[in-house]
């Protein structure tokens, strides 16, 4: 239910980026049998470019009313099912969450 949770706010935040003037948001999957990557991409705006912010960090938002946690809690869901968040700007406009994730935990012994 927390990676369900983590991967709707990504999806959201995108939808947000695009506000009223419109969009496209993609979502794309890709399997190679030992992980699944999941890709949210838009055309907004994109992550600031400003030397050291990384939008995970918490209370840092964009947002005039944003608090700041959606994302460095996205993070830390997806980083308990051992996987990886990665947060970019793309070449051609717009942003990209970049989610990685094991197929299978390694058991305890």
């Amino acid at each position: 239910a927390l990676l369900e949770a983590a991967l709707l706010n990504l999806a959201f935040n995108s939808l947000h980026a695009l506000g009223t003037r419109g969009g496209t948001i993609g979502l794309h999957l890709r399997c190679d049998g030992e992980t699944v990557e999941i890709a949210i991409r838009d055309t907004g705006p994109g992550f600031p470019e400003v030397p050291g912010f990384d939008p995970a960090l918490p209370f840092h938002s964009t947002r005039e009313n944003g608090l700041g946690l959606g994302l460095p809690i996205a993070r830390a869901v997806i980083e308990a099912h051992d996987g990886t968040l990665t947060l970019r700007n793309r070449e051609e406009g717009g942003a990209e969450a970049l989610i990685h994730l094991p197929l299978h935990r390694p058991q305890e012994t």
